[in-house]
């Protein structure tokens, strides 16, 4: 495996926690995830992720977690015929490096990155938290070229025409795979 440049400060580590809150919890995290569920306040969540022992074990647990999503996928989905991945809500991109590091050419992402709401699971309405120029930056540092990174934050700017859908048919879509807080859609044909 490739090593990843994993460089984030504690707020985006923060926001990482409310993206993977199973490694937050698995770690001691759980009072500082309550109180921000209480009132947004991710103070207790930055100091936490501000100890650099708690950090790494947090990213751990997070790469390691990411990388059985990742496995998972390419045992079920053929990664090496997708042209691009489309992914809605992808945070701080993790696990869309990883299947990009698997033969997928271009990444569209879709992020709202902040929201009023505060909420995990299946809902109507997303939750955001995430930054669009973190993740950007993440990606570039770990070695996608620019040209294959297209994000729109939709609440900011209109989907334009070039990311997910216009230049695929419905009938080329190869899987969509839905979490939690994220879906992906692998394209076969997209030019």
């Amino acid at each position: 495996m490739q090593s990843i440049d994993l460089t984030f400060s504690a707020a985006d580590l923060a926001d990482l926690a409310l993206q993977r809150t199973a490694a937050l919890i698995a770690l001691g995290g759980a009072d500082a995830l309550v109180a921000w569920s209480a009132n947004g306040d991710k103070r207790a969540l930055v100091a936490l992720l501000s100890h650099s022992a708690v950090a790494e074990a947090f990213i751990r647990a997070v790469i390691h977690d990411v990388e059985r999503e990742a496995a998972w996928l390419a045992r079920h989905v053929d990664l090496s015929a997708a042209r691009s991945l489309t992914s809605i809500g992808p945070g701080l991109c993790i696990l869309e490096l990883l299947l990009y590091r698997r033969q997928v050419c271009r990444l569209y992402l879709i992020d709202i990155e902040r929201s009023d709401e505060h909420q995990h699971g299946y809902n109507h309405t997303g939750s955001g938290y995430s930054n669009n120029a973190t993740a950007r930056a993440f990606l570039e540092r770990n070695g996608i070229a620019k040209s294959d990174i297209s994000f729109c934050n939709p609440r900011l700017e209109p989907l334009n025409d070039e990311p997910a859908m216009s230049s695929c048919r419905a009938s080329q879509w190869a899987s969509t795979i839905r979490s939690p807080n994220s879906s992906l859609i692998l394209s076969e044909l997209c030019r």
